[in-house]
């Protein structure tokens, strides 16, 4: 039987992942923010700083699909926590003295730290809340801690860039990071909601084991990864290259173009939020999970590309900005809804790998996203001709996956799919019919 769930301590929990979110984002941001310090202090090209924005990724998928599996037999309390103190220590890397050979080090090191951040968060958070109410709270822990972990950072650590150097902000969050650990470790815990059972009042035998190749292969799960893959693309040129295109393109100065990205990141929360909470409003009311959160998906994919393709050929640079803002804004509303769904077709015991596998393929974006704007940058006729030549690459991926999302992603249909032929597990107790 399944324990009953404190609402108090859920939210808690919702609390504490949010910051670790806004931790992780932070993280994230600060080498976009200080692009320029950095490439004057190492003498860097454009393609050698997009090397180091990109390094970020070189273990990230790999981690995140290896802690996945972990986190099937770890608890996540301890797995979160482990997590932090590896960015911890990355982020002290740099304090003393930097070089490109250190830097590479540390973004690496931080990227295998927090490839599993989003899954393993949301696989503890799942345990919290049952599937019809997970999507708001889910929204709010990921898509808005993200955002406002750029938002509410940005403009801080242009400051200390500004005012104590580059390497100091690096510094900060490292102490942040060690904060936040000591709070998990005092507040954290497991949730008690696990399996329910395969369909409403059909069964009293607990959700079978599902073989993994059943799941690579579903609709639901290719069509997230192509949206999560072209939304994640959008994310890490936020972090890497936004500031630096604000800046040298727009001609905003080093601390407007800040505030602009913590705007563009209050607009991406508030989206995200507004999202999960109509998502799982239209679930709750019988709604498909296809329209409520499929749907949507592909849509939010579509939007984006068109307004990042018709920001390149528009003259005006206010609406650029705001062509820019709305690009990069939209696809935040995709992270909650594709993690939802692929939860959704998979039992609790295989969940924190079937999420981790999702992450760890579509944060292969972050591999390559940095680097090609980069070269885009370096070959362009013009700095504004590269970084548009970059920003229409990043259009024609988002369409198309959005396309492929509109047309292929349906959760209900592959959760049958997915449960015809499997075997109910030998070891699994009977729980009661009620289901979900």
């Amino acid at each position: 039987m399944p324990q009953p769930v404190s609402q108090m301590k859920a939210w808690l929990i919702v609390t504490l992942l949010f910051f670790f979110m806004f931790i992780n984002f932070a993280d994230k941001l600060v080498i976009g923010l200080a692009a320029g310090p950095i490439m004057r202090d190492l003498e860097l090209t454009p393609s050698q700083f997009g090397y180091i924005a990109s390094s970020f990724f070189f273990l990230f998928s790999l981690s995140g699909l290896c802690t996945g599996f972990i986190v099937n037999r770890v608890a996540t309390k301890y797995a979160l926590t482990a997590m932090s103190l590896v960015w911890a220590a990355a982020q002290f890397l740099v304090v003393g003295a930097a070089s490109y050979g250190t830097l590479l080090t540390s973004r690496i090191l931080l990227g295998a730290g927090e490839g599993p951040a989003t899954p393993v968060s949301l696989h503890s958070l799942y345990k919290w809340f049952e599937n019809e109410r997970r999507t708001f709270p889910a929204s709010i822990m990921n898509s808005l801690g993200a955002a406002a972990g750029v938002f509410a950072s940005a403009p801080i650590l242009a400051w200390i860039i500004q005012a104590y150097g580059w390497q100091a902000a690096f510094g900060t969050l490292g102490v942040v990071g060690l904060m936040w650990v000591a709070l998990w470790l005092l507040l954290g815990a497991e949730g008690p909601i696990s399996d329910p059972v395969p369909e409403q009042g059909a069964s009293t035998v607990e959700w079978p084991r599902i073989s993994y190749g059943r799941l690579l292969t579903s609709r639901t799960f290719i069509g997230s990864v192509c949206c999560g893959f072209a939304a994640y693309w959008t994310v890490t040129l936020v972090v890497s290259w936004v500031p630096s295109f604000l800046n040298k393109s727009l001609g905003y100065d080093s601390q407007t173009a800040a505030w602009l990205v913590s705007l563009e990141s209050a607009i991406a929360a508030g989206f995200a939020f507004l999202v999960g909470w109509a998502s799982q409003a239209m679930l709750q009311a019988g709604v498909s999970s296809r329209r409520a959160r499929g749907l949507l998906t592909g849509a939010f994919a579509v939007a984006s590309g068109i307004a990042l393709c018709s920001m390149t050929y528009l003259p005006s640079d206010s609406v650029k900005l705001a062509l820019l803002i709305a690009g990069l804004a939209i696809p935040n509303g995709i992270y909650p809804l594709v993690f939802a769904m692929v939860g959704e077709i998979v039992p609790t015991r295989q969940r924190g790998a079937a999420l981790a596998t999702l992450a760890a393929i579509f944060t292969s974006a972050g591999l390559v996203a940095p680097t090609v704007m980069g070269y885009a940058v370096e070959r362009g006729a013009t700095v504004e001709g590269g970084f548009s030549n970059g920003f229409l690459v990043t259009s024609a991926i988002l369409l198309a996956a959005g396309v492929i999302g509109l047309l292929i992603i349906n959760p209900e249909a592959d959760r049958s799919r997915i449960l015809q032929g499997s075997v109910p597990d030998p070891a699994s107790s009977l729980v009661t019919s009620a289901g979900r």
